[in-house]
């Protein structure tokens, strides 16, 4: 690209120099011959537009790609996003109940809460002394059952 400026400067030189008018298009071949520089074949209007016609479409489809790649991820995202408002909603309620059944249990005096604790520990004995007395028992049955198959047979 460098050497078209050279050539362009040096037929505009010798164009003024030459005090008459001179192709410069005819300059510019006779230099180009001299330092040996291919002709760059010109491309009909015609062509240019059907080549770029043909990147612009190319072009098109490749936005069209990225475009559609674009709207699934923002569908996605809405949807993780909807989805995290819902259980953020469902947290709240949780919450809100959590603290009502804590605010209910800090009004509760503490007198009740010892007699309920005194309730329970007694139903605690009374199903201990029970499963002591049901495990002698199958102890018991079991033994005599076994017992009376060794006798019998």
């Amino acid at each position: 690209m460098g050497i078209d400026i050279v050539v362009l400067a040096v037929s505009a030189i010798a164009t003024l120099l030459g005090g008459r008018v001179v192709s410069s298009a005819l300059v510019q071949k006779i230099i180009r011959t001299l330092f040996r520089i291919p002709e760059e074949p010109s491309e009909s209007y015609a062509d240019k537009v059907g080549r770029l016609t043909h990147q612009l479409n190319e072009l098109s489809g490749h936005v069209d790609e990225v475009l559609r790649e674009i709207s699934t991820v923002t569908i996605e995202k809405q949807k993780r996003v909807e989805y995290l408002e819902e259980s953020l909603a469902n947290l709240e309620g949780k919450e809100k109940e959590i603290k009502e059944k804590i605010v209910a249990l800090e009004k509760t005096p503490v007198e009740s809460a010892k007699i309920f604790a005194d309730l329970v520990t007694d139903g605690e004995k009374r199903g201990r002394n029970r499963d002591y007395v049901l495990f002698g028992v199958g102890v018991l049955v079991t033994t005599g059952v076994a017992l009376l198959i060794q006798l019998f047979l």
